[in-house]
């Protein structure tokens, strides 16, 4: 491009006192300068001067936690990489009598957590208080454990039950587990989760 600018100033002609050698050169020195800021940055550049740091380049690495240091096209495949998880839902359960804590889902994946369900199981009870326990293991970290849900079912039909909301992501595993804390009852477990297609 310099080359252009240089060969357009020459046919235009010297103008009375100035040279052009001088300006071509300083012209030249310009454009250079403009044409390296369009070259794209190293992959993951944690450079911030101009703006193809911050724009990336398509070799970047995702990234889903914000910093001072990730382009755009970092974030974005994050971002996609995130909704990926999001695409397939699934849903797990099981039924346990027991008093230890058993597994209602054991995956090793990348996905998405959305809910567990927890109720007893009503042929079991006329009535009376029982307690469900649900243990969450979220890529090999106890997340939550509570191990006594009170859970109710009465004469009249009314019946209460543990409905925990999540949206919480797992990059390598999940794990679920449920039990009966309390005597002869048993009682359902559900877990509400997403995965990559």
């Amino acid at each position: 491009m310099a080359d252009k600018v240089g060969g357009v100033l020459a046919r235009i002609g010297t103008p009375a006192g100035a040279s052009v050698a001088v300006d071509v050169a300083a012209v030249k020195a310009i454009v250079d300068i403009i044409d390296g800021l369009h070259d794209v940055p190293t992959a993951d550049a944690v450079t911030n001067a101009f703006m193809r740091d911050v724009l990336g380049i398509k070799t970047d690495a995702a990234v889903e936690v914000v910093s001072a240091v990730n382009s755009l096209m970092a974030y974005i495949k994050g971002l996609t990489q995130e909704l990926d998880q999001r695409s397939v839902a699934k849903v797990a359960w099981a039924l346990d009598s027991t008093n230890s804590f058993t597994d209602v889902l054991n995956l090793s994946d990348k996905g998405v957590l959305t809910g567990i369900f927890q109720a007893l199981q009503l042929s079991d009870v006329a009535s009376g208080t029982e307690q469900g326990g649900i243990r969450l293991t979220i890529d090999g970290v106890l997340k939550w454990t509570e191990p006594n849900f009170s859970e109710k079912f009465t004469t009249d039909g009314s019946a209460s039950f543990a409905s925990l909301s999540f949206n919480h992501r797992f990059d390598t595993s999940i794990q679920v587990e449920a039990k009966n804390s309390g005597n002869t009852i048993s009682v359902w477990t559900s877990v509400a989760y997403t995965i990559k297609a």
